[in-house]
């Protein structure tokens, strides 16, 4: 189990350019050796150029920290309920580190983490963070006044305190 049946290596060599066009110029009769390095100093630093070129035009990433916005202090859900949970997506930057959300419940600050809503077992995950809001069902868990929601993206942001009524 877990053996390959492919005699294929794992890995694939690619000479660079200098590599391949070196033994080609050298066999030319007008190439002398100050001629071959010359070349290949010049073929270098345009890659080299290329290369930083490459990475100035790279788009920055940013980190987004949406707030929550709902659940608001104070409001109450529903056990087995279906509720809106919405963040603040006016000022998402245009090239997010990690757009990939995930909503997980927390009581007194402390993120749930195997529980129904926690983290192994989150109220959803996988969308696009830039949604801006997204549809949850209440997990079945004991009514408190204590509980947060926890977006995550880039970071993990806590919604207002709301509590958790059983039905």
């Amino acid at each position: 189990m877990g053996e390959t049946s492919s005699t294929n290596p794992l890995f694939k060599f690619i000479p660079s350019f200098s590599i391949l066009v070196f033994p080609l110029l050298s066999s030319l009769s007008f190439c002398t050796r100050s001629r071959l390095a010359l070349i290949m100093f010049k073929s270098t630093a345009i890659a080299a150029i290329a290369l930083l070129a490459s990475y100035a035009n790279a788009a920055a990433l940013d980190v987004f920290v949406p707030p929550v916005l709902q659940p608001k202090t104070g409001a109450s859900w529903t056990v087995g309920s279906v509720q809106n949970v919405s963040w603040d997506i006016s000022n998402a930057p245009s090239q997010i580190t990690n757009n990939q959300g995930l909503i997980a419940l927390a009581q007194d600050g402390q993120i749930f983490t195997t529980q129904t809503g926690g983290l192994d077992n989150p109220l959803a995950s996988g969308f696009d963070i830039r949604l801006g809001s997204i549809l949850v069902t209440v997990p079945d868990v004991a009514t408190a006044s204590n509980y947060q929601i926890v977006l995550f993206g880039d970071s993990g942001n806590l919604s207002p305190v709301f509590a958790i009524l059983q039905s």
